[in-house]
């Protein structure tokens, strides 16, 4: 990590900003089923 921060201090970043996401946004992630996913539970559902 310092290599990292070391690079971009040279690069003139001197800050880096981030957000947690929202509450709605952990929800959308966890409830919103991804086609790779649905496969998947789908093919553990067969078995």
């Amino acid at each position: 990590l310092n290599t990292i921060l070391t690079t971009l201090t040279t690069h003139g970043i001197t800050t880096i900003t981030a957000q947690p996401p929202t509450l709605e946004q952990l929800f959308m992630r966890h409830y919103t089923a991804r086609p790779a996913d649905a496969d998947r539970r789908a093919a553990e559902a067969a078995r």
